[in-house]
């Protein structure tokens, strides 16, 4: 996900929060509710939780950020599935170039997938 503008934040807001660290089993999405809006932080839910607002990383008191803060679910929800048909394709690479594909083909792919 890219970065969001801290203007797109409201108190009152709903957004999803995942938690990630230290999950076993399945990971569920939940809504908070935006509780007031610092200079660097968000809080959610009367302040029992706070994100930054550039990064959306929910703060880990000092240790790895435990998660992260989306707009909606669906926005959680199309990253994990980029983020796991990246996967499947970058597994199925070879070390060698394809046969099928051409000097032109490879130049083009490294210029879609370098920054």
């Amino acid at each position: 996900m890219s970065k969001i503008h801290p203007e797109c934040w409201a108190v009152g807001q709903e957004v999803c929060v995942v938690i990630t660290l230290n999950v076993r089993g399945e990971i569920k999405p939940r809504t908070a509710t935006i509780t007031k809006i610092g200079r660097v932080w968000i809080y959610l839910d009367g302040g029992k939780e706070r994100f930054d607002a550039e990064t959306c990383r929910v703060d880990g008191g000092g240790y790895s950020s435990p998660g992260k803060v989306y707009l909606h679910e669906d926005d959680y929800l199309k990253s994990t599935a980029a983020q796991s048909e990246w996967f499947s394709f970058w597994r199925g690479l070879s070390s060698s170039v394809p046969s099928h594909l051409t000097l032109e083909d490879v130049r083009k792919l490294k210029a879609i997938l370098t920054p």
